[in-house]
Parts: structure tokens; sequence; C-alpha cells
């Protein structure tokens, strides 16, 4: 069968639900891009009673750049769009309370530049901090601070980084010879400050563990990419009614 994206994506995709394939075209401005069906569809992902479709693309044509671009659309009665998110790193559906709903779990992609600049290492996602959104009908919620205890991990496990001496000497030394270990540790504990929504322990955390000299520009490029990236296309968010974790 057809499914009509609406104009306002400007899209249009065919989608066999017999044929048991899972890769298709979508045509976007004229460039194709491959579209995969993902493993979640079929399960309640908005809070309704209905099944929701869960479709992945990435562009194929590499001026457009490395970005994922996820569409959720109902699938009742007649197909309804729901949400259109557009992420440097893949989402994952998670199943994050014992009975809860489930949640969409990521990294915010505009923190790649950002974290490409200060760590100079391709692995910079190593201290970028996971975000948790959960869809209610059309709406994409910010759940990230719901989870404050599993930010709370990833801030204890820098604790053996970031020792008095540790600092010390680091504060000390010229830019080209900032401990990397330091950098990705200093970077982790402000950015799950930030994404729980503890801003003030994050700045407390700069202005005591990072070199002044840069300390205005790295807040800066946080707040930026805070305020740009993945939770700009965000509607609010979520009141955190979730249940017991599952052990």
């Amino acid at each position: 069968m057809w499914i009509a994206i609406p104009q306002t994506t400007a899209n249009s995709l065919s989608w066999d639900s017999e044929s048991g394939k899972n890769v298709y075209k979508l045509k976007s401005s004229g460039v194709g891009s491959e579209i995969i069906i993902d493993s979640s569809s079929g399960e309640n992902l908005n809070g309704s009673d209905v099944p929701t479709l869960m479709l992945t693309s990435m562009p194929d044509d590499p001026h457009l750049g490395h970005e994922y671009r996820y569409i959720f659309a109902s699938l009742g009665k007649s197909f309804a769009f729901l949400k259109d998110i557009n992420n440097h790193y893949g989402i994952r559906v998670e199943r994050l309370g014992r009975n809860g709903p489930k949640y969409l779990v990521t990294w915010d992609g505009a923190l790649a530049p950002l974290l490409r600049r200060v760590l100079h290492t391709p692995y910079y996602d190593v201290a970028a901090p996971q975000v948790v959104l959960r869809l209610e009908g059309r709406k994409l919620l910010n759940a990230s601070s719901c989870f404050s205890a599993e930010y709370d991990e990833q801030i204890a496990a820098t604790a053996k980084d970031l020792t008095e001496t540790h600092i010390a000497t680091f504060l000390k030394a010229p830019e080209a010879e900032r401990n990397l270990d330091i950098r990705i540790a200093v970077l982790r504990r402000i950015l799950n400050y930030v994404y729980s929504g503890r801003e003030p322990q994050a700045w407390q955390t700069l202005d005591r563990m990072w070199p002044p000299v840069d300390g205005e520009r790295l807040k800066n490029s946080i707040l930026t990419a805070y305020r740009t990236g993945i939770l700009s296309q965000t509607d609010g968010s979520d009141r955190c009614n979730i249940t017991e974790p599952a052990r």
C-alpha cells in the first residue's frame, strides 16, 4: 500500500506490509534516501492504543552530511503522521521502567563539533551524555531529568580521574599538554549535569575544573548545542510518571 507523509514534510514513501522486506525508498527534494522500518514498529511507542510505525532514514547523498532521520506514524484505522526527528546519532527504543512506557534513547548530535574541537580525538562521543525522550501522542517530550540516578552514575564514574592533584596539574598545563583523560572526565561531568537539568552544578564544575581562559567559550558552546540540538525538536518536558526501574 502507499503511505503519504503529510505535505509539511514534503516526502512520500511506499511500504508493502506483506512483502517481508524492510528496505524502501524515500524521495526528499529530489534526493533518494534508504528507509528502514525499525524493529520497534508495531509496538505502542506514543501512549496510544494503536501500534506505531518507526522509520529510520540516513541520506545517501554525502553533501547532506551524516545525519539520521526518524519518522514516527500511528497505524490505526488510518495512517497518521506523529513526529519527525533529525539527529547525528541513531535512536534506540528502551523500556526504562518495569511496566512503564518505552523511551527513545540517543545522544545529542549538536555536541559533536564541540567535542571534536575540545578533545582532539575521533572518539569524542565518550564524553557525550545520553538523552532520553518519550512520545506522547504527537508530542516529543524530554524525559532526561526523570533519570537523574543514571546520570549520577556517569558523574560518579569520573571521580577517579578528577582528584585534587589531577585537577591542579590540568589547570596549570598549556592547552596542548592538557591530559586527554582529564578533559574527557571534566566534560563528561559537566554535560551529564546539563542534560539532566542541573545547570548550576554544571557551571560550578566548569569554574572549578576547567582552565578559566577557555571557560566562558566552553560554556557558551555547550549552551548553544543544548538549545539548538535534538532537544530543540521537543515539545516540552516529561512529567516523570515512571515505575520502579527494572533490575
